[in-house]
């Protein structure tokens, strides 16, 4: 896969991002998604980049059934993310789906995550989509 310089510089910090996590609050997250069960997630991650977050919280096991929109104002990392995530969960031993307009991810520990990506300013897109709080 070819990414752009801004990409790879992302994709190779990956790692030191991964160990400078604040682990009371990556474990405090862990809980609550788990008192959630089996419930789909929605989540939406502002200023997602290349989309590790995700990948991230499928590889320590936290985010097994989610709707996941990867949301940055930046369309070539966004275009470079679905890609990356699709690579990177093969590495895993993930299976991947291409749905046209979204990714989904399936496989172990009954992983089920569809991964949408969004180019838009923040504002922009929660005036587009109606978010149910209640739910």
């Amino acid at each position: 896969m070819d990414l752009s310089i801004h990409g790879k510089s992302l994709a190779a910090k990956k790692s030191v991002d991964d160990r400078a996590l604040n682990r009371v609050v990556l474990h405090c997250l862990a809980e609550r998604l788990q008192s959630m069960a089996p419930a789909t997630l929605r989540v939406i991650e502002v200023g997602a980049q290349l989309g590790t977050m995700p990948a991230r919280l499928i590889e320590r096991g936290i985010l097994r059934r989610a709707d996941y929109t990867l949301l940055d104002a930046d369309v070539e990392l966004l275009c470079e993310s679905l890609l990356w995530l699709q690579e990177w969960a093969a590495g895993f031993g993930l299976e991947t789906e291409d749905r046209g307009d979204a990714l989904y991810i399936s496989g172990h520990n009954g992983t089920a995550v569809t991964i949408h990506d969004a180019q838009a300013e923040l504002s922009t897109f929660l005036r587009s989509v109606a978010i149910n709080t209640t739910s």
